[in-house]
């Protein structure tokens, strides 16, 4: 039986007690609850914007979220496959160590033109000794006669003109090699540039030209395979040492007619055909360009 002295200090007790949990529960668990909330905030905006992107994200359409580990493998997989594609690409995208030299220093006109001058002279040269008519009208510039890269004053990059003056002079060495006929049109067209899909950074230059010649079949089908092959690859379709430093030229829009019409005064060369066909090089753009910026 409780004492009455003891159960006077029962009430007391309880009191104390309830009144410290009542302090423990205000004074820890709830700044422990908001402490909690709060370390939750991060993890649920990272969750709102994945649901987001999710939501935006065209890989993503018609996904259930369960599949979407499958959905990431598949997309690992396809990253891979094109870094290696990249790769391969970047392999037949290379220039002579000297345009790459060129490309790094500053534009001397001076020497472009001396150059250009050059080698306009050693292809005129080569084509009488071939027996490969130029059919364009010869100026007082043979460079310009030819159709090999010119310097103008509102070009945004002139360095360029270094790997469009090679390009030129190896198509016009393979039209030659492939003993055509003849050389109607050679013809820059404007550089076309290409940027990340941001607009952030260059990825490539590409430098086209179109050609027009004309010839036997057999010949122009020797010229239209040489084309794409790199300078160490030439010798496949019987090629010689001309061509050994030749970058890889990529073929676009092509024309061929079944005989190439003869010029007036000419008698008809129902044997021959007229090849029209624009070719391009592509220069990748050097690694500082490349570089995503820091924000």
């Amino acid at each position: 039986m409780t004492s009455p002295r003891r159960g006077r200090y029962l009430p007391s007790v309880t009191l104390v007690l309830s009144l410290a949990l009542v302090g423990i529960y205000f004074g820890v668990f709830l700044p422990l609850r908001e402490r909690a909330r709060g370390a939750d905030t991060p993890l649920r905006r990272v969750w709102d914007e994945f649901a987001a992107a999710y939501a935006a994200s065209e890989a993503c359409i018609g996904v259930p979220r369960e599949k979407l580990d499958a959905r990431a493998r598949s997309l690992e997989s396809t990253a891979q496959d094109l870094e290696r594609l990249g790769a391969m690409v970047g392999s037949r995208l290379t220039w002579p160590t000297q345009i790459q030299a060129l490309l790094r220093q500053p534009f001397q006109y001076g020497e472009f033109q001396n150059e250009c001058q050059r080698a306009a002279e050693a292809l005129h040269n080569l084509a009488r000794e071939r027996k490969v008519p130029f059919e364009g009208a010869l100026t007082n510039r043979l460079a310009d006669a030819l159709g090999l890269a010119a310097y103008s004053a509102d070009l945004p990059d002139p360095t360029l003109l270094w790997p469009r003056l090679l390009a030129s002079q190896h198509v016009v060495l393979a039209a030659i090699e492939s003993k055509v006929s003849a050389i109607r049109v050679v013809q820059q067209l404007p550089s076309i540039t290409y940027e990340s899909v941001n607009g952030r950074r260059k990825l490539l230059e590409e430098l086209p030209l179109r050609l027009e010649v004309a010839g036997a079949l057999p010949h122009i089908s020797r010229l239209i395979a040489a084309l794409p092959l790199h300078g160490s690859e030439v010798a496949l379709v019987g090629f010689g040492g001309e061509l050994t430093n030749k970058p890889v030229l990529f073929l676009g829009q092509t024309l061929l007619r079944k005989s190439a019409p003869a010029k007036e005064g000419e008698a008809p060369r129902p044997g021959e055909v007229l090849l029209e066909i624009n070719i391009s090089a592509l220069v990748p753009a050097p690694p500082e360009s490349i570089a995503e910026p820091s924000d």
